[in-house]
Formats: C-alpha cells, structure tokens, sequence
C-alpha cells in the first residue's frame, strides 16, 4: 500500500485563473459617489477662498451688467428689425439693427462666460459652410442652449402667439 501526501492546502494562488499581477484591477468594491474623500491642503484651501473672494462677485457683476445691456438693447434691436423673418420676406436688417447686434451677441457671450463656459468648441458637421442654417433646433438640455444659440446663430425665435403673453419666458 502506498502513502499519498495530503493535497496541498487551496490559496488564492492557486484557486484564482487570473494572473496574480490583475488581482488588483479585479476589486469589486464599488465607491460611494456621494461621499467626498478629498483631503484639503492649504494651498487647496487658499486657492478656493481666493475665488470666492474675488472671482465668485466678478462673475455676478459682469453677469448683471450683461443683463442690463441684454434688458436695455434686444427690444431697440428688435424694434428696428423688419416684421417677420427676414429670410422670408426678403428684407435685411438695417445697418442700425446690426450695430446693436454686436454688445447684444458680447452681452449673450459675457453670460455663458459667468456660467463657467469659458470655451465653446464647436463641431460643424454641415456639408456646405458657405451658407447659415434656416431652421436651428435644440432639444434644450439647460436654459444654456437658449443662451449659446442666441450667441452663436443671432436667430429670430418663433413661438406660438401665446407664449408672447407670459410674463416669464
């Protein structure tokens, strides 16, 4: 009769196929998102008391002037458009219209840039650049896309009738 030695004992070794080195890439613990584990240096700590000492009221004094000039300019604009869309009836807007565009587009701009949008990238997939879009539609993800298209496109928005009568769009 023959003696057999005892199996060896089972170790993660030995039961796991993956390669020790992955073992690590393997964890199945899942973190908690609504924790924050982030350790504040004082540079960090520094670094954020500057900002809201100094950019945080920047930002919301360049924000309520754009506002203003937003408030005071559109409707002088929009005054001296010519009624309707002017690619359907074929008139341009005047020469005094188009000046009071410009602080209305840099006001549009100063607004997203108070935001925190900084830079805009934008990816043009039109075959022909040459000329603008007739019909832009957003799907309105945030009150931002009003915002970007105004600045972006200048267009003349169409609503229903009723919606002129909010007090609040």
């Amino acid at each position: 009769m023959t003696v057999q030695d005892p199996a060896p004992p089972e170790t993660a070794e030995t039961t796991n196929p993956v390669h020790p080195a992955f073992g690590a890439l393997l964890n199945t613990e899942v973190p908690n998102p609504f924790v924050n584990e982030y350790v504040w240096t004082t540079y960090a700590l520094l670094k954020a008391l500057l900002c809201l000492v100094f950019l945080v009221p920047f930002r919301l004094v360049v924000l309520l002037l754009a506002i203003l000039v937003l408030v005071v300019l559109s409707p002088v604009a929009n005054a001296l458009a010519p009624a309707g869309p002017p690619a359907c009836k074929g008139k341009p807007l005047s020469q005094a219209a188009l000046v009071l565009f410009v602080p209305v587009r840099l006001a549009l701009r100063l607004v997203l840039w108070s935001f925190g949008f900084w830079w805009i990238t934008v990816i043009d997939a039109r075959k022909n650049k040459s000329t603008r879009p007739r019909v832009i539609v957003a799907n309105h993800t945030s009150y931002m896309d009003a915002l970007f298209m105004g600045y972006y496109f200048l267009p003349c928005p169409v609503a229903k009738a009723e919606v002129g009568k909010l007090p609040i769009i």
